[in-house]
């Protein structure tokens, strides 16, 4: 049975331009620990395979992803495509008062 996991981040920015520090996932290893990389590759105006390498307690663990950007609804919503996990897809949204919605299914 699909676990999901929903989990809300309140942060003190404006939405867009919290979201699109969202985007730029190839900063995330300057600020996530066990993030070791992650590099986007465009696609079109709204969609990008983004391959991850991160370690988890000591275990290295891949995964490349579809994302799909949505501007007007200030949305990323993701599916694995390959790697380490059976199933992995979710979104992240940011709404009013800078509020992250991140939800995932696996």
């Amino acid at each position: 049975m699909p676990t999901t996991i929903n989990s809300y981040i309140v942060v003190a920015q404006e939405k867009w331009k919290l979201y699109q520090l969202l985007k730029r996932v190839d900063e995330f290893p300057r600020y996530i620990a066990g993030v070791e990389s992650v590099s986007p590759q465009h696609l079109s105006d709204h969609e990008r395979l983004t391959t991850w390498k991160i370690n988890y307690d000591g275990v290295p663990v891949r995964w490349v992803q579809k994302d799909t950007l949505s501007d007007e609804d200030l949305s990323i919503r993701f599916k694995l495509a390959e790697g380490d996990f059976a199933a992995y897809e979710g979104e992240w949204k940011v709404r009013q008062h800078g509020w992250i919605k991140h939800r995932l299914w696996r």
